[in-house]
């Protein structure tokens, strides 16, 4: 039984975390830096890919697949539909980092402590 409620609360915090980082990063990314797109990108990816790991630790392998799948979709929605303020596409490149970092947090952490 808690392996689902494990799974579940890991679904509604990855929809959250990805929604509300969303509007963060498109509302402030025109401002970025290089150095703030690396580092918000890695830390939102970061966020989400321990989030999913730690939700799909001892769950059913098809949900685990499913959980990691809608994790790098919530990493990758921050490149999604650029604002008309943000003629450089920042919020997108914050989303390519964050959907790379997300990637190499989950196979170095599920490899680490579930397999």
């Amino acid at each position: 039984m808690w392996r689902w409620l494990d799974l579940a609360i890991g679904f509604i915090l990855v929809t959250l975390i990805g929604g509300y980082s969303r509007r963060f990063v498109r509302k402030n990314a025109p401002d970025y830096e290089r150095s703030n797109i690396l580092l918000v990108g890695a830390v939102f990816g970061f966020v989400i890919g321990l989030v999913a790991v730690f939700g799909a630790q001892s769950g059913p392998t098809i949900a685990t697949v499913v959980l990691f799948i809608w994790g790098f979709l919530a990493a990758a929605y921050l490149a999604f539909e650029t604002d008309a303020t943000d003629r450089a596409k920042k919020s997108r490149q914050v989303g390519v980092v964050a959907a790379t970092a997300y990637v190499l947090v989950v196979s170095v952490l599920y490899g680490l402590f579930v397999v």
